[in-house]
């Protein structure tokens, strides 16, 4: 198994698990960051753009973000995420068992294919 590297960017945290598994994780403090396109935006297999509450207090739009993310990304998949309060986790520990072809380990996943 690889280990996790976590690089830290100007605006985005880069958790690289393989050399083919990369996510990037945002904050949705402003709607601008999907749209400067940065190679960890455009490039990683998953865009995770948390803290959504914060969103209206920093006048960013979830939509724009939505739109901007589709739009830098192409068919490439992102998530939103409020990760503190596990909004977006199962999604995300999903995209990373699966593409990153590590198995289920969490004994309450175990349990209901037993």
């Amino acid at each position: 198994m690889y280990p996790c590297v976590v690089k830290w960017c100007e605006d985005c945290l880069s958790l690289v698990f393989s050399p083919k598994l990369e996510l990037v994780l945002v904050e949705s403090g402003g709607d601008k960051i999907p749209r400067k396109g940065g190679p960890g935006i455009t490039k990683s297999d998953l865009l995770i753009i948390n803290k959504i509450d914060i969103a209206e207090y920093v006048h960013g739009s979830l939509d724009i973000m939505a739109r901007n993310s589709k739009m830098m990304r192409g068919e490439r998949p992102f998530v939103f995420g409020k990760l503190y309060d596990g909004v977006g986790l199962e999604t995300i520990i999903s995209f990373i068992l699966e593409r990153g072809m590590f198995p289920e380990r969490r004994p309450e996943k175990l349990a209901k294919t037993a």
